[in-house]
């Protein structure tokens, strides 16, 4: 029996906005979506196989909506707020680092997906297994890591605060649609150390070299301002946006274009196109 689209994305939408109502655990949900092949099996072919057919797609769309939400017991966010000094998080670095000057300052940015938690209190350590991904913001650090090392760095982990005013740019929710649950800020040249460089993600290191050596010829062939900007929106790399340009984009209501632009790893068409014509120039 033949089962229209519009059927599959009927099911699968019912489910999705009725997820966050349904209260019954997951083990009662797995096994709703087992006893429902049962009747599916019997009335194929059938007018109750469609009725039938929706309801089973959205147990599956609630379970699924489930699985996405609960988190890990070893979620690196749940260390947030059991202890107020310092922490030591390793993992791999798996986004390209943002590097923006402030005077003397030097910030650094990236991702990373941790492995284990060093809890340094009251003069005794404890090392933690944990999972997740993490937003990490370094200040004047003594190296600058690549993508796909293993690094391990120090500093206060602490969960994005929620926006206070409607319609303002929502950190919070942003990082959670990436799954990054918390933040790690560090200061000085002790707040990382990197334990293992060119890691097995070299493709994505030769990206992140030739996206660089772009963004270096935009500031060849346009004025500073112009090259900033077109860094910020093709490339990705948006650290040099001054605040009154953010400002800018908040009121115009296209803040989320920076943020999304600084996280992607593959440009966009245009800078595809540079990259082909830059080739050609040089040769």
């Amino acid at each position: 029996m033949r089962v229209p689209a519009f059927f599959l994305a009927l099911g699968w939408t019912v489910g999705i906005v009725a997820a966050p109502l349904v209260t019954v655990g997951s083990l009662s949900l797995r096994s709703a979506v087992s006893l429902a092949l049962i009747p599916l099996f019997f009335t194929r072919g059938r007018r109750a196989f469609i009725p039938i057919f929706v309801a089973f797609l959205a147990l599956v769309a609630v379970l699924f909506w489930r699985h996405e939400q609960e988190r890990p017991l070893d979620a690196i966010e749940n260390r947030v707020g059991l202890t107020e000094s310092k922490v030591s998080v390793e993992g791999v670095v798996v986004s390209f680092p943002q590097v923006s000057t402030r005077g003397k300052r030097e910030r650094v940015a990236f991702d990373l997906d941790a492995r284990n938690l060093l809890v340094v209190s009251g003069g005794h350590s404890d090392l933690v297994p944990v999972q997740g991904k993490v937003r990490v913001s370094l200040f004047s650090p003594g190296a600058i890591p690549g993508y796909g090392d293993r690094v391990r760095v120090w500093g206060q982990l602490t969960t994005p605060k929620a926006a206070l005013n409607p319609g303002l740019f929502d950190y919070g929710q942003y990082l959670k649609q990436q799954g990054i649950y918390c933040t790690l800020y560090g200061f000085g040249r002790k707040s990382i150390r990197v334990l293992n460089g060119h890691g097995a993600l070299w493709p994505l290191r030769v990206t992140f070299e030739w996206r660089q050596l772009l963004a270096k010829r935009f500031y060849k062939l346009f004025d500073p301002e112009t090259a900033v900007f077109l860094n910020a929106v093709v490339l990705g790399l948006s650290a040099q946006i001054d605040r009154p340009t953010r400002e800018l984009f908040a009121k115009t209501g296209t803040a989320h274009i920076l943020p999304t632009a600084s996280r992607k790893w593959d440009y966009n068409p245009f800078a595809n196109h540079l990259a082909a014509k830059e080739i050609a120039y040089l040769f």
